[in-house]
């Protein structure tokens, strides 16, 4: 079963899980930082680190491998593997440049990183953070919508990985 990470309204981030504990959420500077950011960017937070800040709406969001995935509309959780089995015909706007070095967690922009629950349900509702495992590497985040039909719409967020 895919974990799904879902935010209280705001953005999402993605962080270093070994820098986690410095995201201050809305106890500090960085949730405001992140609701600067329009549609997708990098912010710095903490000991001089980056995060990659998703924020073109609240949706639930999951990962697959090099790809974020944002459930705009749809049926059912099955329609997100047909969604993403095909992507040459996505339309990619390029974002920004990434460093990742090794595990990231992806949270609600809002949650304070020392206080999250990772991979963990809430209830009824998704996950508060999930880990992302990428390959260690320079990477820039395209940012594309894929429609199977009219009722099933996804945005995503592709890693393209740099020399």
């Amino acid at each position: 079963m895919r974990i799904w990470v879902d935010s209280s309204g705001g953005p999402l981030a993605l962080v270093p899980a070994e820098a986690l504990h410095e995201w201050t959420g809305v106890n500090g500077a960085d949730y405001d930082a992140a609701c600067a950011v329009e549609s997708f960017g990098v912010i710095r937070f903490g000991k001089d680190r980056s995060a990659l800040i998703v924020w073109d709406e609240p949706a639930r969001t999951t990962f697959f491998e090099r790809l974020f995935v944002q459930w705009m509309y749809a049926d059912s959780d099955a329609d997100v593997e047909q969604a993403v089995s095909d992507l040459r015909d996505v339309v990619w706007e390029q974002g920004p440049i990434v460093d990742v070095g090794g595990p990231m967690v992806l949270l609600d922009a809002a949650a304070p990183g020392a206080e999250v629950r990772i991979d963990q349900a809430r209830g009824e509702m998704d996950a508060e953070a999930i880990s992302v495992e990428i390959e260690p590497g320079l990477y820039r985040v395209d940012c594309g919508e894929v429609s199977l039909d009219e009722r099933t719409c996804f945005r995503c967020y592709h890693l393209v990985a740099l020399a």
